[in-house]
């Protein structure tokens, strides 16, 4: 073993965690089939929370010219996820509305 880690292998790592993610939520996850072969299924929630937690994680708000986190921002842009999509409340009249 090498002692500290340079920052270029930081950087592909880095590099490599966002292409992994942009992959699996642009075009699913793999799984094996039944009969053993290999079969993408769409990106869990856990994959979109894994990208959203890496992005917030860097302080990624945009994806600046990264061209890994732009291919990820996109992606996500994109994804459809299972679940329906809550609503935003600003105002406490906004909650108070839901308690009548």
């Amino acid at each position: 073993m090498t002692g500290r880690v340079t920052e270029d292998k930081l950087n592909e790592l880095y590099n490599a965690v966002a292409e992994s993610l942009t992959d699996t939520i642009k075009n699913g996850a793999t799984e094996m089939a039944p009969d053993g072969s290999a079969v993408r299924v769409k990106a869990s929630a856990a994959y979109i929370t894994a990208a959203i937690k890496f992005l917030k994680d860097n302080r990624i708000e945009s994806p600046g010219t990264n061209p890994a986190l732009k291919k990820l921002q996109e992606a996500m842009e994109n994804a459809e996820v299972g679940s329906p999509t809550l609503p935003i409340f600003t105002d406490i009249d906004d909650l108070e509305s839901l308690r009548q």
